[in-house]
């Protein structure tokens, strides 16, 4: 990941063409004190991603669709305000993450 972000993910879970789940194992002190906002610290104690998944799920036009999705513990006692941010970041990260995985499958499929 970019800004020296560094953890790993457990696969917890194999279907293939189909599903791969898997659980965070992070070090919140691999994480740079600037990696994000100052008030948040990934893998800290008040925030961090637990568990995520990839499926794949056939379309009826032949093609997939593929999801991301990820389990946040969120002890900021923020309430809404944070869960709103952590979708927002998680959000955006997932967005981004699915792009390059798209661009990189259609061109695959084009060479």
């Amino acid at each position: 990941m970019g800004k020296n972000v560094v953890f790993k993910e457990v696969i917890t879970e194999w279907t293939e063409n189909k599903k791969m789940a898997y659980r965070f194992e992070i070090d919140p002190d691999l994480i740079p004190n600037d990696a994000l906002d100052k008030h948040v610290k990934i893998g800290g104690e008040y925030f961090a991603p637990l568990t995520g998944f990839y499926q794949i799920t056939p379309l009826p036009n032949g093609k997939s669709q593929l999801t991301l999705s990820t389990t946040i513990r969120d002890n900021t006692n923020f309430g809404i305000y944070s869960r709103i941010w952590g979708e927002f970041i998680f959000g955006d990260f997932h967005s981004s993450l699915l792009e390059l995985m798209k661009s990189r499958s259609e061109k695959a499929q084009v060479n």
